[in-house]
């Protein structure tokens, strides 16, 4: 008999969530800047100035009366448009369903020649360097492909698996437009109130070094509320994904469930977010003091130099900590834990899963960048095809109008509309796959205990995991 979500769940539990208050202050700071944006905004449309008021007559003497008697056309346009970018990512879904493991194991082969061959060439031209790094970065993954090849294969496997989530749990992509949706809000009226408070320093005190701190200051807090809300969102995404791998005999997962599982541990997701803000407006700083040290010269280069030695080793410590923390939402989330614990799960974890984070590491964007390239050249040849066959004969015949420039125009408009679902999959795929990946180091977990918890995988693919288990000299039952 399966074993209920929740119970499962009270088996996963261990410690207690951080306390919610930084994120209140997080959420105060984000609706903050909402109020005082809005406010500038609609201020200023109240009591426009020369320049929008100038836009708006252009617009409305010029541009509204051509969008009105090419209505239809526009209308036609945009309803094939819309129709054939959600089919379009439709069948991107179930094409990465279908060839995910075969396209990463292909990026990573051509990575491994690429390495191989760029090194021996570097070495051929004297740059000794370079070249003994790059060869060193292609040996250790022909190392990692030779020795663990089963657990490379699996990768691959858990990436057609998180598009099956995706195209199950439409949850998942709502996230991450949601996420997007504020975010975006958020940094246009982040924009306007840095620059109202910044002025406001400046014309209360007189000093630009004033005004340059209190710009600095509200940059932060602007940062911070930018990667609370995307990191919170993300949150949602593994909390509908740990429902929906946990639960396979009763479909459980829901964005409601999801919000309730990321709203208990928003606590620990924000000082995770102040962190890593902290990081990034400190390594902004040093390139900005480096930059300005630069342009004064003598002394400055000095100083300029050192700057810039510090932003780098700010980047480094950046990047090592988004490396140590690769699990850490999945671990606050799924485990419903503090920040604190969240983070030695996350080392645990990447010491079990260490070599498939390294190859998702190395292959997931270019498997993404591989699937999104495709994706882009489909709707850009149905965009030209539209616009040369559809779009001239029919509405634009008698304009005279080239249909290869129509059908070029087509194809660029239908590109760049479908940046917008292909940046929200595989955002929304990166979630998913990150949350697999730490439900998987879970199933380890678990089994070197002797115990299996129930999880939705197809037979293929349980096999594959059993097999994985029995090579590390774990052996267990078949899921319950």
């Amino acid at each position: 008999m399966s074993i209920p979500i929740d119970e499962i769940d009270r088996k996963l539990r261990f410690g207690n969530p951080s306390s919610k208050l930084p994120a209140y202050i997080v959420w105060f700071i984000t609706f903050l800047y909402w109020g005082i944006g809005t406010y500038w905004i609609i201020k200023n449309l109240m009591n426009p100035s020369p320049m929008l008021i100038s836009f708006t007559a252009l617009f409305s003497t010029n541009i509204l009366p051509l969008i009105t008697s090419n209505a239809p056309l526009i209308i036609t346009y945009v309803t094939i448009l819309v129709s054939i970018i959600f089919i379009a990512s439709f069948l991107l879904l179930i094409l990465i369903r279908k060839t995910a493991k075969l396209i990463l194991l292909l990026m990573l082969v051509i990575s491994l020649i690429f390495d191989v061959v760029i090194g021996v060439a570097l070495l051929f031209f004297g740059n000794l360097e370079i070249a003994v790094i790059t060869l060193f970065f292609g040996i250790l993954l022909g190392f990692i492909m030779l020795k663990y090849w089963d657990r490379v294969k699996f990768v691959g496997r858990l990436m057609e698996l998180s598009s099956s989530v995706i195209l199950r749990e439409k949850g998942t992509i709502s996230s991450t437009l949601l996420s997007m949706i504020i975010n975006s809000y958020t940094l246009l009226t982040m924009s306007f109130t840095n620059l109202l408070i910044a002025d406001y320093v400046l014309s209360l005190t007189g000093n630009t070094q004033y005004g340059y701190y209190a710009w600095i200051i509200m940059e932060f807090f602007g940062l911070w509320s930018l990667t609370f809300v995307a990191t919170f969102f993300n949150a949602i995404i593994v909390g509908i994904t740990h429902d929906w791998y946990r639960s396979p005999n009763m479909d459980v997962a829901s964005f409601s469930r999801g919000l309730r599982r990321a709203s208990k541990v928003q606590g620990g997701i924000a000082i995770y977010a102040f962190i890593v803000s902290v990081l990034k407006i400190l390594v902004e700083i040093a390139k900005s003091q480096a930059k300005s040290q630069e342009e004064r010269g003598g002394a400055g280069a000095i100083l300029a130099a050192l700057a810039m030695l510090l932003s780098r080793i700010l980047d480094i410590a950046l990047e090592l900590f988004k490396f140590f923390t690769f699990f850490i939402v999945p671990a606050m989330v799924i485990r419903e834990t503090n920040f604190k614990d969240g983070f030695k799960e996350s080392l645990h974890k990447l010491r079990d899963l260490f070599i498939e984070v390294i190859v998702s590491e190395i292959g997931f964007g270019k498997v993404a960048a591989f699937f999104a390239f495709m994706y882009l050249i489909l709707l850009g040849g149905f965009g030209y095809v539209i616009g040369s066959y559809v779009l001239t004969p029919i509405f634009l015949i008698q304009y005279n109008v080239p249909a290869t420039t129509v059908g070029t125009l087509s194809a660029a408009i239908f590109i760049l509309a479908g940046l917008i679902p292909a940046s929200v999959i595989f955002s929304t795929l990166s979630v998913v796959f990150n949350t697999l990946l730490y439900e998987y180091g879970i199933d380890i977990e678990f089994a070197r205990k002797r115990e299996s918890l129930p999880r939705n995988m197809p037979k293929d693919v349980e096999r594959e995991f059993l097999h994985i288990l029995e090579k590390r000299g774990i052996s267990i039952p078949i899921s319950p």
